[in-house]
């Protein structure tokens, strides 16, 4: 699978407290999926690299085995809550796209998939705006929720702050003022998950500055690792069901074929929901070529086989 990727940046360590903020408000109402329940994940690179290792999915999966339960990974590498960066370079060399329209491609991904949860990463690509990027990004975000309640008023929201940056030592810059600039976009997130009746879980604080870990979170100082995701995991699992021990996807000989599924299933979306022409499939150009997403139709009964 490829992955679109617009920031490569450096890296300041960090380290899970979950314990410390397990105990929650969000924590304390249980949150919990039904079946037929459809969860869409949407964001940035943080949720778009979620489907290439499976943590979270299979977290929530194996919390409620006996329910049908599907998942949608609509994230995008660098993109923000107005969808700028969902056009990809496919659009691009298509031609000059109109105005806006990444975010009518964002919108059109979101009511295909009728999402009843909603998880929603926002924050990291936004924050190399720094301040005068904040009222924006709270506006497009303010947008997407609406866009979301719209689509299915009873959707069930949870926000995850973007994480802070961790400090990988030389050659990588040091991450104090990027920090700054995170903690900013992560005020904005919590503000908008109170607002708006959400579940809020702080990533930005549960990934705790701490210097000299062993094994990083990161591979950059801003994209989780394998090891990064499965932390994300464990914190998300803390934060929604509370601080009891941790459900059996940590361990036994099944977690890691169904992790293998998930991740298999989430590649035959990746396919399905972004073919490598995308302009000439969904996109502005589609009058010419939009004959042919018929084809990508064809990875339905892949994604079905595997859920």
């Amino acid at each position: 699978m490829r992955y679109l990727s617009r920031l490569v940046f450096s890296g300041i360590g960090f380290a899970i407290i979950a314990s410390s903020f397990c105990t929650t408000a969000q924590s304390a109402s249980r949150f919990e999926l039904k079946s037929g329940d459809r969860v869409v994940f949407v964001g940035d690179t943080l949720m778009e690299r979620e489907q290439a290792y499976g943590w979270m999915e299979l977290m929530l999966t194996s919390r409620f085995p006996d329910r049908e339960i599907t998942f949608r990974n609509l994230g995008w590498s660098g993109d923000t809550p107005a969808g700028i960066s969902r056009l990809g370079l496919s659009l691009r060399q298509a031609g000059h796209e109109p105005a806006g329209e990444g975010w009518k491609l964002l919108s059109q991904q979101i009511q295909d998939a009728k999402p009843t949860v909603a998880m929603i990463g926002y924050g990291m690509a936004s924050s190399f705006e720094g301040e005068a990027g904040l009222a924006g990004f709270e506006e497009d975000y303010q947008r997407l929720i609406k866009l979301l309640k719209q689509t299915r008023p009873d959707v069930r929201l949870v926000l995850l702050s973007p994480i802070p940056h961790e400090s990988l030592g030389p050659p990588w810059p040091g991450p104090t003022a990027h920090n700054a600039q995170l903690a900013a976009y992560a005020k904005v997130v919590a503000r908008l998950a109170a607002s708006n009746g959400a579940t809020l879980v702080p990533l930005f604080d549960l990934f705790a500055a701490s210097v000299g870990r062993l094994t990083p979170l990161t591979t950059n100082g801003i994209h989780l690792s394998d090891t990064g995701y499965r932390t994300l995991a464990e914190s998300l699992e803390g934060q929604l069901f509370g601080s009891e021990t941790g459900g059996k996807w940590r361990s036994g000989v099944a977690v890691e074929p169904l992790r293998q599924a998930i991740m298999r299933k989430n590649e035959w979306f990746f396919h399905r929901s972004r073919p490598a022409n995308l302009a000439y499939i969904l996109g502005f150009r589609k009058g010419e070529q939009g004959q042919n997403a018929v084809e990508i139709q064809r990875f339905d009964g892949l994604i079905a086989a595997e859920e």
